[in-house]
Parts: structure tokens; sequence; C-alpha cells
């Protein structure tokens, strides 16, 4: 030993405090670390004045930690910055500073012992890890917390091969009777297994937390388990089999503890089509919006006939995003669109139907053009028996083929035609608006429908009444389109008679020069055809009248 080392090691026993503290200084800066001055420097820890303690840790943490473990550790039982000091010290001793802190263990308060489980997470290593666990099953809530977070320190900074041993470690702690007695310990061991990210240990890990879900157990206990078995990993070759432990788990009857904490692990797998088709089952079993939900969301594009029976039925929901889901899934899978129209055919709800035209709308048109005579044959039928239902039908055709719609009305027209009810004029004004709707009459139907609406007519020849008769309107329109043919129709109609002619003659001489030019040989017709009817007289007047005026604009 030096001269310079022996004055500052009399310089750390003398009595003056501050010639203390600056000899700790020197000591630190210089980096002496033989063995008399780290036990000069210890003997300054049963110093009374807190700031030599203070820096006498200090300069311990800066020379040789290792070497005054035994000196350091009863600084962790004391209050304040001492204790602080303390930890870091024996945090940079590392492994040697385990079985001493072990030790002191057993006499510390709960700050103390806080104090050494943070102290220990900081050195790390399995021999602080088995002793952090074997700590829980005597203590209290507060403290079995602390030490579970230090646990998980340790745990998370282990290699992979300690890992697995530590998860075996764990399924020993969690066996013992004495973590069995506290059930804040269990809790404690199962949040630690949720916190293994090595793949084979995870694996173990896995395989023990079944135990903590069944439902004899405690509800926290199983919610931690299942929380944990959601947090580990899983490997993409190990996804499918994991779907099969999942089901029955899903479809507890209770929202919490088990599902709610489970499904966030089946939404993170990746599944095989296989895997995902045998998710069907939660779409029955499962009474919980979300499952079904995340099923109805992951069955996007496997188009199968099993799949798609399940998936139908959710169109009908009560639940609005179930609905929704259902049609988005329905929309990817084109092999549908039978049983979709099988549901069209059936009656039911409109909303349901409405969503079965949507659906139907996203599948290619060749597959839709195989149903569109089903559905005008439909259509035609259901709309005359004045069924909303119709709609669904005409506007599937409607987005198919038009025509179709088209031909099937004048097929219908033609029966109607023959027969001598007296709705068949109601009947078929009904089913070419139909047509008209859609803008879809020919010229010929708009005339038929002209007709038609002309037999349902008051024929009030008031001014008012004639601006909202739609019979005016429309053979007004087919008048514009070509006068002449429709005059000459009109005249070889044998369903009309004398008041009809009138009214629409009337109607149309009040018109422009060419218009009033159709409506003067209408009421003509009447002169000629009906010389005794009552509108005889009335028709003559009108043609005079219209005589007169026109004789009074050429003068």
């Amino acid at each position: 030993m030096d001269k310079t080392a022996r004055a500052l090691i009399k310089l750390l026993q003398c009595e003056d405090p501050n010639l203390r503290l600056a000899a700790m200084r020197v000591v630190s800066a210089l980096g002496m670390r033989n063995k008399s001055v780290i036990a000069a420097l210890g003997a300054n820890l049963e110093m009374e004045q807190e700031a030599l303690r203070i820096q006498a840790l200090h300069a311990l943490a800066q020379l040789g930690p290792a070497d005054a473990v035994d000196l350091v550790a009863p600084m962790l039982l004391e209050p304040g910055v001492v204790r602080q000091q303390a930890a870091r010290v024996m945090a940079l001793a590392g492994s040697p500073a385990v079985p001493v802190l072990r030790r002191l263990y057993a006499r510390a308060d709960f700050h103390g012992r806080r104090a050494i489980a943070s102290t220990l997470a900081e050195i790390g290593g399995r021999p602080a890890f088995d002793f952090l666990l074997r700590s829980m099953p005597p203590e209290d809530l507060e403290l079995i917390k602390h030490l579970t977070a230090c646990a998980r320190a340790v745990l998370g900074r282990l290699p992979s091969a300690a890992r697995l041993s530590a998860v075996r470690s764990l399924r020993s702690f969690l066996k013992e009777r004495k973590t069995q007695k506290n059930p804040h310990a269990v809790i404690a061991g199962l949040v630690l297994l949720g916190g293994v990210a090595d793949p084979k240990a995870a694996e173990e890990a896995r395989k023990m937390l079944p135990v903590y879900l069944d439902k004899r157990q405690p509800e926290p206990v199983r919610r931690n388990a299942a929380i944990s078995m959601s947090r580990l990993p899983v490997a993409p070759k190990q996804a499918d089999a994991l779907v099969p432990k999942l089901l029955s788990l899903l479809s507890e009857k209770e929202w919490s503890p088990v599902p709610q904490n489970v499904l966030p692990l089946l939404q993170r797998l990746e599944l095989s089509p296989q895997a995902l088709q045998k998710l069907l089952p939660l779409l029955r079993k499962s009474p919980h919006v979300a499952v079904q939900l995340h099923v109805l969301e992951r069955l996007h594009g496997l188009d199968k006939p099993a799949v798609v029976r399940e998936v139908l039925p959710f169109i009908a929901s009560e639940h609005p995003r179930l609905r929704e889901a259902a049609e988005a899934t329905l929309k990817t899978m084109p092999s549908a669109i039978g049983a979709l129209f099988e549901t069209l055919l059936r009656p039911q709800d409109e909303d349901v139907g409405r969503r079965a035209q949507w659906i139907l709308r996203a599948y290619p048109e060749a597959d839709r053009k195989r149903y569109a005579g089903r559905a005008a044959d439909h259509a035609v039928k259901l709309y005359e028996k004045g069924e909303p239902r119709a709609r669904v039908f005409v506007d599937f055709v409607c987005g198919v083929d038009p025509a179709l719609l088209q031909r099937r009305v004048a097929t219908r027209l033609k029966t109607l035609k023959r027969g001598s009810s007296r709705g068949r004029w109601e009947s078929t004004a009904s089913l070419l608006r139909l047509l008209s709707d859609r803008n879809l009459l020919s010229p010929d139907q708009r005339y038929d429908y002209g007709v038609a609406l002309l037999h349902r007519s008051r024929k009030d020849v008031r001014r008012e009444s004639r601006a909202a008769d739609p019979s005016l309107h429309v053979l007004a329109g087919v008048a514009r389109q070509d006068g002449a043919k429709l005059v000459k129709s009109l005249l070889k109609e044998r369903s009309l008679g004398a008041d009809d002619y009138y009214y629409l003659g009337f109607h149309l001489s009040e018109g422009n020069e060419e218009m009033r030019s159709h409506g003067q040989e209408l009421l003509g017709h009447v002169l000629t055809r009906y010389p005794r009817h009552k509108l005889r007289r009335a028709a003559k007047q009108k043609l005079e009248l219209l005589e007169r005026h026109g004789a009074a604009v050429e003068a």
C-alpha cells in the first residue's frame, strides 16, 4: 500500500466529517479498489450522519460493489436515499449479491422487501427469479403485485433455455399447497405464464392453462388464465390446432371472464380455410355478438355450401352489426345465389328481402341471369296480388334483364285482353304502371296504358279534374308523338264508348292547333257513331264553339 492510500484511509477514519467526505470523493476519483480502502468506506456506513453513509455508498458503487455486499446489504432496511443508494450498489454487484439479499429478505419490513425485490429484478437470472417466485405465497396482495412485476422483468431477460426451465418452475410453484392456499399467488403465477415470449416455453405454458380455465376455478383465476392464454405467442403451424380448444371457451354463456379475454387470441390467429370452417359452430353456440361478428368477418371469401347455410340466417338478425357483417360476407360467396333467391321466395320481413337483393347485386351478371326468369314470374304474380315483396323481384329482374319483365307483363296483358272480368282494366292499368314507373313501356304499351287509365277515369271535364287525370297525361303524350296514329287506333277501339271519346276529344281540343284537330276528330266521331247518345249535343256544341273560335282567329 503506498503513502497516498494510507493517507486517504486515515482521512476516511478521522473525526471531521467534511474531511471524510472529501477523502471519499478522492478515493472514487482515483479508483482505489484495495480491501483496506473498501473496509474503510464500509466503516463509514455505520456513521450517524446520513451524508457520510450516502457518499460512502456512492463510492462503493464506483469502486467495488461485489466486495462490499455484506457491508451494504443492511442499508436496504433503512429509509430514504440511503436505501436507494444501497439498492444501486447491490444491483451493480450482480449475482454475488443474491444470496445476501435472500438472507436479508426474512427480516425486512414491507418497504425493505420491495427494495430487495426491485434489486433482484435488476440483477436478474434464474436464482433471482426462483427466489421472487417462492417469496409470494405468504405475502399480501400489494407485495405480491410488486414481486410479480419484478419476476416478470427477470423472466423477460432470461435466455431461451432458461425461460423453458422457468416455466417448469412455475408449474411446480402453482401445484404447491402453500401457493394454492393464496389465490393471489396463483394469479401471480398465471400472470407470469402470460409473459413468456419464447415459442417452446410458450407452448409449455399453454398446456398448463386449461386447468385454470375450468369453471370450478374462482372467477379471478379464470380471468387471468384467459388473459395469459391470449398473450402467449402462437406459431403459424400451431394456430389451426388451437381452434378446437377455443370453441368451448368462446361458447360460454357469460361474456366475462373467459370469452372476453380469449377472443383477442382468436382475432390474431392466422388460420387456414379448413380451420376457419371449424369456427362455424360458434355462430350457433356462442351467445356473444362480438364472437359471432368476428367469425362472420373471418369467413370472407370462404365460398362453401356449409358456410353459406350458417351465415345466411344472420341477414335477419336483430343486431345491425351482425346483419351488415353477414351481408358483406355473403357478397364474397357467389355460390350463395340459390339460397338467397329461395330466401326471396319466402314471405318475410321486407328489410330481409332488401338485404338479400343487395347481396345478389354483387354477384356476376351471368349468375343472376339464371334466376331472372323465375324472378320475373314472381314479380308479376306478387304485383297483381298487391304484395310489397313484388318490388324486390322487380328490382332483381330490372338489374339483370329489364326486357324480360316487359315480355312477362305483355304475356299477362294478352290473357287479360281475352277475358271479360270487371276488374281487367284495373289489372291492366296496374301492370302497365309497373312498367311505366321503370320507364319500360313500349309505344304500343303506352297506348294500352292510356286506354286502361281512361276506362278508370271519372271523366270530369272541369279543368282542375282533367289536370290531375293520369289517362289524359299518358294519351296526350302519345298524341304528341303521333296524333294521327293515336286517333286511328282509338277509333278502332271496341272497348271505348261515347263518354270516353267525348272526354278525350274535349281535352285535346283545348290544346294547341295540332291537338285541337285531333280533339275535333274524336268529337266528330261521337256525332257520327253515337247519334242518339246524350253527349251528342254537348259534342256538337263544343265543335261549333271551336269553329267560331277558329274563324275569329283567322279574321
